[in-house]
């Protein structure tokens, strides 16, 4: 039932090093992605720990016309295994690529609620995009990386304990500031999986019809 969210528990602690401390939306991997992602804070470490999130809609807007034009006509693949790297073996990320195969998305999603153009590729999950060689690939998603991180696009929230976050997880990306190692940070994080594929920018008919989805 995609109605009821899954929820579960992240926590980092001496034992248990932050990872994945860089930009993404969260099961993005998917085929269909999340929609909504929800935080609450349990325990925090004397200091650090923030999350940032980033306005994907806004950083679209904000890229100029002909970067615009190739991203609408592409398509990225996303993988779980993509966001894995510091303090995992190969062997681990073979498993999570046997488990959760790559996918394919829209590198410009129509929001499935709002319908504006949402930049939808991440610096974590998103291995690369389709039909362009791999230098050409690494570049680009390397400047998309380095554009979302505009201060235009943030808002930073420094957590207090209970402090209950809920977002958009098509419109939005996010980044956890691991700065806190080794102090305890314990997190109650809730998803609720996506009803539909996304849908690419110039989609009218829904992701049934729609040559990307």
């Amino acid at each position: 039932d995609n109605s009821v969210p899954e929820v579960h528990m992240i926590e980092f602690n001496r034992e248990r090093k932050p990872h994945l401390n860089t930009w993404h939306a969260d099961h993005s991997w998917k085929p269909k992605p999340s929609d909504i992602e929800f935080l609450m804070a349990e325990l925090l470490p004397s200091k650090g720990g923030g999350t940032l999130w980033a306005d994907a809609e806004l950083a679209w807007s904000r890229l100029s016309p002909p970067l615009q034009q190739l991203l609408e006509k592409s398509q990225c693949e996303h993988a779980l295994a993509h966001g894995y790297t510091d303090g995992f073996e190969d062997s681990d990320r073979h498993e999570m690529e046997a488990r959760h195969a790559p996918v394919v998305q829209p590198c410009v999603a129509k929001h499935p609620y709002t319908g504006k153009n949402i930049l939808y590729a991440s610096q974590s999950f998103t291995r690369r995009i389709l039909g362009l060689k791999e230098v050409e690939s690494k570049a680009i998603l390397s400047l998309i990386a380095e554009h979302m991180q505009d201060p235009e696009h943030i808002l930073r929230h420094e957590w207090r304990l209970g402090d209950v976050v809920l977002w958009d997880n098509i419109a939005l990306q996010h980044f956890a500031e691991a700065d806190f190692f080794p102090e305890q940070r314990r997190m109650v994080h809730a998803t609720r999986t996506g009803k539909q594929r996304l849908c690419c920018a110039a989609c009218t008919d829904g992701p049934m019809n729609c040559t990307q989805a």
